[in-house]
């Protein structure tokens, strides 16, 4: 049984990254999936030797297996590139992260854009880093057919970064949700002057 501590799906403009910034060589042609496990060593390499397996039954390439700095550096590299000047976090259930990378491959095409996602595909959560960040009316058309996407699939689409320009013309958060209320009036009661968050929380709380 395979009981990985991080696995991660990183596409090919993610990897470029990796490469022109970082110095570490991925392949840009696909997606990589990297995986870390943690234990002894003996369970850490049968593990590892159960996953080269799979790989293999399924036709994938394999890669190196860092120890040490080098995968320490690694795993700085991919949590560093979640840090985007446009950047959205969506978050869906596991089973859907294959079909939602292929919807935001198809987005940015329709819409003349890069994109350079890691997904965290053991729990769901996925960082986008939308390109070029000043294409402003692009981004706004993505954003909003990547948000009904998530919706689809009972998820959620956040915009963690993104420029002030586009930050004013879009609903960096998900719609306020039934709940609201209850929320706003929580608020009113605790903070009563506004001077906590000041507006800056989901339905301008």
């Amino acid at each position: 049984m395979l009981t990985p501590s991080a696995l991660e799906l990183i596409d090919g403009g993610a990897a470029s990254d990796m490469s022109d910034f970082f110095r570490i060589n991925l392949p840009t042609n696909g997606y990589t999936l990297a995986i870390d496990f943690e234990g002894g060593m003996a369970t850490i390499d049968r593990q590892i030797d159960e996953t080269r397996l799979l790989a293999r039954k399924h036709g994938a390439l394999l890669g190196d297996d860092l120890t040490g700095e080098a995968q320490e550096r690694f795993w700085n590299v991919v949590r560093e590139h979640t840090q985007g000047s446009v950047t959205c976090k969506v978050a869906i259930l596991v089973s859907h992260v294959a079909d939602y990378l292929q919807k935001v491959e198809q987005a940015c095409r329709r819409h003349d854009l890069e994109a350079a996602t890691v997904a965290h595909a053991g729990n769901g959560i996925l960082y986008i880093e939308l390109r070029p960040g000043d294409a402003t009316a692009r981004l706004i058309e993505a954003i909003a057919e990547l948000r009904l996407h998530t919706q689809e699939a009972r998820g959620s689409l956040v915009v963690e970064r993104c420029p002030v320009d586009l930050k004013r013309r879009i609903n960096v958060w998900e719609e306020a949700g039934s709940d609201f209320y209850l929320m706003q009036q929580l608020k009113n009661q605790f903070d009563p002057k506004g001077t906590f968050v000041r507006g800056r929380f989901i339905g301008g709380l």
